[in-house]
């Protein structure tokens, strides 16, 4: 069976694309790569991460005709209301570069004094699964831990420098990608598709 990634990030192809390979069911992996003339619906910020998720995979499963995963993530602060941090919220124009700086010192501001409780966060990727003659399931992943006080490591994505993970005591940047691959959100969620997308290739 053939699945799209249906994604214009680099790194969020890349990554799905390992996680996807690793799963026990038969697939051909493509992107919105492969697809050069189509361009995924724009980011509704007055939508959740799961509706968002799901607008992209359908929006592309109708229009490509093909079984398509897409996925919306964000980093949540419980303590800081209504506050979801994703790149969409920076400017659109900005350079990835300039989109991990200013998220970070944004993230860094808004919990400047709080303490460990407060600094209580959350990265979260919704993925959703959306095939043409309408099947679709969603999941959600989650890693969990909390804001540092300051940058630590050297990142090469939005908020591993400051995001550290439970039971680690470490930024996601001081960790080695084999442990940041475990742990991601994004692969808790692919995963939970697993039955999905081993029923539709059957």
């Amino acid at each position: 069976m053939e699945i799209v990634i249906a994604s214009h990030n680099t790194h969020t192809v890349l990554q799905i694309r390992e996680i996807l390979k690793e799963l026990p069911t038969s697939l051909t992996i493509l992107s919105l790569f492969d697809f050069p003339g189509y361009r995924l619906p724009s980011y509704d910020p007055a939508l959740s991460f799961a509706e968002n998720a799901k607008v992209k995979a359908e929006h592309a499963a109708i229009a490509l005709q093909k079984c398509c995963i897409a996925e919306q993530w964000g980093l949540i602060l419980p303590s800081v209301p209504d506050a979801a941090f994703t790149i969409f919220l920076s400017d659109p124009g900005a350079s990835h570069a300039q989109l991990l700086v200013g998220q970070t010192k944004k993230i860094l501001a808004a919990l400047a004094g709080k303490n460990e409780f407060e600094r209580t966060a959350y990265l979260e990727s919704c993925v959703a699964c959306y095939e043409p003659q309408g099947k679709f399931r969603e999941a959600v992943g989650r890693t969990e831990g909390l804001i540092a006080d300051s940058e630590r490591g050297k990142g090469s994505f939005e908020f591993d420098t400051i995001f550290i993970k439970h039971d680690y005591m470490k930024t996601l940047a001081e960790l080695s990608p084999s442990v940041r691959s475990r742990i991601s959100h994004r692969r808790k969620a692919v995963e939970k598709l697993t039955g999905f997308l081993d029923a539709l290739s059957r």
